[in-house]
């Protein structure tokens, strides 16, 4: 029997991201992101982590039967799923000044818009780089909205971090999965 492969999709979302998985277009320059982020790190930790460059954490979060999904019992089922991407990023210096909190809030804003070229284009998530596949229909993820969760200015130092700004992505996707009948 196959079963749908959530891991693979995290998995294959996280090398994207990653620039592990190159397949052109739109790919993503190694290193503009990191994973090793969830929501529940204390905010020292959190700061910390985010300090080299933005980190996020890839949530499948909802996985419901799609409406196109053919009757049971059957071979064939469709899920349509919801995705969340949750992004960290942490301030070296307090921003004090309308200027410097735009400079973070585009910055966010633009990977916003990086991340959902990345993964919206078709057949760059068919599978992980270790030749998984993810069940993804056309391999790909539909941007749905980004959101800003946390905005924290800070007056902290460089070493720890001055503040934290966080943001969600939310994503969907249809995954098809084809069931053995005997």
């Amino acid at each position: 029997m196959a079963l749908a492969n959530f891991v693979a999709i995290r998995k294959a979302v996280r090398e994207r991201l990653a620039g592990t998985i190159a397949t052109p277009p739109r790919q993503v320059t190694a290193g503009r992101f990191g994973g090793e982020w969830y929501e529940r790190l204390e905010d020292h930790a959190k700061r910390l982590r985010a300090l080299t460059r933005p980190r996020y954490d890839v949530q499948v979060r909802r996985i419901p039967r799609g409406r196109s999904s053919p009757a049971e019992p059957g071979n064939v089922a469709l899920y349509d799923i919801e995705v969340r991407l949750v992004c960290g990023y942490a301030l070296k210096h307090p921003a004090l000044n309308d200027d410097k909190r735009d400079e973070i809030r585009a910055l966010a804003e633009q990977d916003a818009d990086v991340i959902r070229q990345a993964l919206g284009w078709g057949n760059v998530l068919l599978q992980t780089s270790g030749g998984t596949p993810t069940g993804l229909v056309s391999g790909r993820l539909r941007f749905d909205a980004y959101a800003v969760l946390r905005e924290e200015f800070g007056t902290g130092g460089a070493k720890e971090g001055a503040g934290l700004f966080e943001t969600e992505i939310l994503l969907t996707g249809r995954v098809l999965v084809t069931m053995a009948t005997s």
